[in-house]
Parts: structure tokens; C-alpha cells; sequence
């Protein structure tokens, strides 16, 4: 299951390079970035309590070349939430990850039938 999900997900982001983390993942980190992933998923699964979870929200690092900063993706594969109170939840997500990643957050994609979130913030400021 996980591998057909990164193939598809190489078909749809076409970079040189990528990392990806289940927030479960990140949880056994204790570098800076992981920190902030993680008070981020705590925002993130207050704001939307009915399915985000630890394995199915994930964060990917798409790294382009040597010179371009990486770009983030915040996904989740079960993401039930799209009314107007939930858009709203979702705008202020988007301003946290602005403010902790240094860079306009984009929402990518929202799709209540496949139950699927992306949040698209290029050029993010990374240790």
C-alpha cells in the first residue's frame, strides 16, 4: 500500500529528490523540524477531530536541486472535513504553517470523495 502510494505520488510531484514522515514517525526525533511538525500536528488533529491520525497525516521534503530551498507537503489520507467551519480551521492552519515554516502555505488539494488533503508550502526555511 505504501509503495503504490509513492508512485503515485512521484507521478504527481516530479522532483530530484524526496523524504517523507508519518507523524509517527517524527515523534522518536527530537531535531527542530520534527518538533515543529509535531506541535503542528497537535493543531492540526484539534482543529480536525473525526480521522487525522499519526500514520495517515504525512509530511514530505521534496528537495528540486542544491540552490532552490525544499519545498514541504502536508497530506492526509483520510480527511473528512470540508464545510465552511472547516475551510475557516483550515485557513488558520495554513497561517501556522506559514509562521513556523517562513513561507506562503497553498491549499493543493481538498477532495471529500478520495478524502484527501494537500498543503502545498514551497521554499520553506529548514535547518
Amino acid at each position: 500500500m505504501v509503495q503504490r502510494k509513492v508512485r503515485v505520488f512521484d507521478k504527481e510531484y516530479s522532483c530530484s529528490h524526496y523524504k517523507w514522515y508519518t507523524i509517527k514517525d517524527l515523534s522518536s526525533r527530537t531535531d527542530d523540524f520534527a518538533r515543529d511538525c509535531l506541535d503542528l500536528f497537535g493543531y492540526f488533529s484539534k482543529l480536525f477531530t473525526d480521522h487525522p491520525d499519526e500514520n495517515n497525516t504525512r509530511v514530505y521534503i521534496l528537495h528540486y536541486d542544491e540552490e532552490k530551498r525544499p519545498d514541504l507537503l502536508w497530506t492526509c489520507s483520510h480527511f473528512e472535513h470540508n464545510t465552511s467551519i472547516d475551510i475557516t480551521a483550515l485557513a488558520y492552519f495554513l497561517a501556522l504553517l506559514e509562521k513556523y515554516f517562513g513561507a506562503t502555505a497553498f491549499l493543493d488539494l481538498i477532495d471529500d470523495f478520495t478524502e484527501r488533503l494537500i498543503i502545498w508550502v514551497p521554499g520553506i526555511e529548514i535547518d
